[in-house]
């Protein structure tokens, strides 16, 4: 997937931040530890955490798209990104009537040769790295042309969703430990004793929830991409297709021509 900074990435960051620091903080409170976080200042504590949640978020996006991002290629996309295969024929990715209309245009419009195009009939490297391209050329000129917000906004949520998968998951870990060092505490005080108290349910709770949010937010972040290489191509032939009624403008029936000549 392709990034693009924007205010709703930086919401996101601290959203994904959050999360994770307040797994953390909890973790540290819970070992009773004497780690101070909080000054004498409401605002000053505020700020700190704004920042701290930011920049924990932005490692956690760094660190999601070195594992997580290839992950989903692996299980869902035949070890590829979508854009790698959506134009590849072989792969059936791309609705056939949608896909005819995109080579229409990447050869009418985006001066791609047929026999540029052909490569795209079967798959292989030369393919991939071809659709990809396309990909990346259409986003490119929508974004130039002030259009297509469904596709940037559906950018914009797998970002989102791929960074929760990997705090969700760290989140369902730290509180997995806590509840490992409270049940091993309690054994060690009281091992006939032993009951199943709030200190022992609420990590174990919260470590199953967050385990559980991991597999949601990853076939979210699956989801969201899918759908913004869809709305990318869409978009763009969108673009096109309404000026059939202008003089020499390319349109449906240029379009119909091209495909069929």
């Amino acid at each position: 997937m392709k990034e693009k900074f924007s205010y709703f990435d930086f919401l996101c960051n601290i959203i994904i931040g959050t999360l994770l620091l307040w797994a953390i903080m909890t973790l540290i409170n819970e070992l009773n530890t004497e780690i101070k976080f909080a000054t004498d200042n409401v605002i000053t504590d505020s700020l700190l955490l704004v920042i701290l949640a930011f920049i924990i978020g932005h490692a956690l996006q760094a660190k999601a798209k070195k594992t997580i991002e290839p992950a989903l290629n692996k299980k869902y996309w035949y070890n590829s990104s979508p854009q790698q295969i959506y134009l590849i024929k072989e792969k059936s990715f791309c609705p056939k009537i949608k896909r005819d209309m995109i080579i229409g245009l990447l050869i009418a419009k985006f001066g791609f040769s047929e026999k540029d195009i052909n490569k795209l009939n079967q798959e292989s490297k030369e393919a991939k790295d071809l659709s990809e391209f396309c990909s990346y050329l259409c986003f490119t000129f929508l974004t130039d042309k002030g259009i297509g917000e469904k596709a940037n906004i559906q950018n914009c949520f797998y970002y989102f969703f791929r960074g929760l998968t990997l705090s969700s998951l760290y989140s369902s870990i730290i509180f997995g430990s806590l509840f490992l060092y409270a049940l091993i505490t309690k054994l060690a005080i009281r091992p006939i004793e032993l009951s199943c108290d709030f200190e022992l349910i609420y990590p174990l709770v919260l470590a199953v929830l967050l385990f559980y949010f991991h597999y949601l937010f990853r076939d979210g972040a699956k989801l969201r991409a899918e759908a913004h290489i869809h709305e990318v191509f869409t978009s763009v032939i969108g673009y096109f297709v309404p000026y059939s009624k202008e003089k020499k403008k390319f349109g449906l029936l240029d379009l119909l021509k091209l495909l069929f000549k």
